[in-house]
């Protein structure tokens, strides 16, 4: 298929970074008549294209939720940036994957327990290279001052929503990055609605998960209430696969993407690629 030879493409001139696949193409899906086959047997019926994301910026060879990451991934090619957001002691939204500093500086401690003061001045480069020695625990609104108009960014909020919902509001007015370049997860109709209320223009993905009794009626509920994507785990939708038919295609009727994400390695890159209508999360190491 047209999509994967634009894969291999990428996959060899960026293995470093992560990449989205986003099969904006009409396929036909059918069951593999060869259980020991592959899950499906597709026909592309139009091209697709592809988006790479940096995952924590460009993660595999700099340190993860810094500047230089970010600077990295966009030098790359990447089209958009996935970064993981926290808020200091002192109510700053700053980048870092983990509860605690241990694993990604050479500080000890909870994030939420320092001020962003505090943050700065940790080394959140050497652990990587020793090249990055001096990166810093940079805040949300230096990172949107280096993508701003260079790309859009998913934000994966490591606090409840209705904690950091004008923080980000704050953030986006201080640096003017536009809202319908933010991608935001969201599990309830709080979340919804919090972001709704402090940034009506942000991109929100569904986080919640799809129940096994979902009807075409809570998806189209969905899609009014703004939500864009829906993100799923890929190998719980490859244990259901005999349902995906029925769930993309009631998905894209109601004009909600599908997204995906844990796919570490080529092979599974491709299987995902040739699904089509899907946004693919993942990370080649």
């Amino acid at each position: 298929p047209r999509n994967f030879v634009a894969s291999g493409h990428f996959l060899r001139s960026f293995t470093w970074v992560s990449i989205i696949v986003s099969a904006l193409c009409g396929t036909t899906i059918a069951q593999a008549a060869n259980p020991a086959g592959p899950p499906f047997l597709l026909a592309a019926t139009d091209p697709c294209s592809l988006k790479l994301i940096g995952h924590r910026g460009n993660s595999f060879t700099a340190p993860e939720n810094t500047l230089p990451s970010i600077r990295e991934a966009l030098a790359a090619g990447t089209e958009w940036v996935e970064l993981d957001v926290h808020l200091s002691s002192d109510g700053i939204p700053v980048l870092m994957h983990d509860l605690t500093v241990d694993r990604t500086t050479n500080g000890h401690g909870p994030v939420a327990a320092q001020t962003f003061a505090q943050l700065q001045t940790l080394d959140a480069g050497s652990w990587k290279h020793r090249r990055y020695a001096g990166a810093t625990v940079p805040s949300l609104e230096q990172a949107l001052s280096v993508l701003l108009n260079r790309g859009a960014v998913y934000l994966d909020l490591k606090v409840k929503v209705s904690l950091i919902a004008r923080s980000l509001r704050q953030v986006v007015d201080n640096t003017n990055f536009p809202q319908n370049q933010l991608y935001l997860p969201v599990v309830s109709d709080s979340d919804i609605a919090q972001i709704k209320h402090y940034l009506p223009e942000a991109r929100l993905i569904w986080f919640g998960g799809v129940k096994p009794n979902w009807t075409e009626a809570w998806l189209k509920g969905l899609a009014k209430k703004g939500i864009v994507g829906i993100e799923l785990h890929w190998a719980a939708l490859m244990e259901k696969r005999h349902n995906l038919p029925r769930l993309f295609s009631a998905m894209r009727a109601a004009g909600i993407e599908v997204w995906t994400y844990v796919i570490n390695d080529a092979e599974t890159l491709q299987q995902a690629a040739q699904v089509g209508n899907v946004d693919v999360g993942t990370m080649i190491n």
